[in-house]
């Protein structure tokens, strides 16, 4: 067993194990999911060491998931792709101002993925989400 942060919804995503948790993304060392601290400033690897960021956003993270490669993260009023390949490159950009209610509520259905958000089932194919 390792110890991780406590988290809402967690998936992996380039070699990492990565959560989410209030207004916070949080991963793993790449390919290695017994390191989420750097342990002291002289002796941390910035680049594929453990990840932590704090994002300004409307409501705090409420699923995420992985999608054709993508990570995909949720709050209840907007949807981001997580994208990069480590931690100097790892950014958070916004896909849409629709979000998903709780991570029980996403799911992956013949390449599609579908999620409810406060306006209805929605799903989405890699571009921009739509309503069913």
């Amino acid at each position: 067993r390792y110890e991780s942060a406590l988290f809402n919804d967690v998936t992996v995503f380039g070699n990492r194990v990565i959560g989410c948790r209030k207004k916070q993304i949080r991963a793993c060392a790449e390919l290695d999911i017994s390191k989420w601290e750097n342990p002291k400033e002289e002796e941390a690897d910035l680049v594929n060491g453990p990840f932590l960021k704090n994002y300004e956003m409307k409501s705090e993270f409420t699923a995420c998931t992985t999608y054709k490669n993508r990570a995909i993260f949720f709050n209840e009023d907007e949807m981001f792709e997580f994208s990069g390949r480590n931690n100097l490159q790892f950014t958070l950009t916004k896909i849409a101002d629709v979000g998903c209610l709780n991570r029980n509520s996403v799911c992956e259905i013949d390449g599609i993925l579908y999620f409810l958000s406060k306006g209805g089932l929605m799903r989405y194919t890699g571009s921009f989400p739509e309503r069913v």
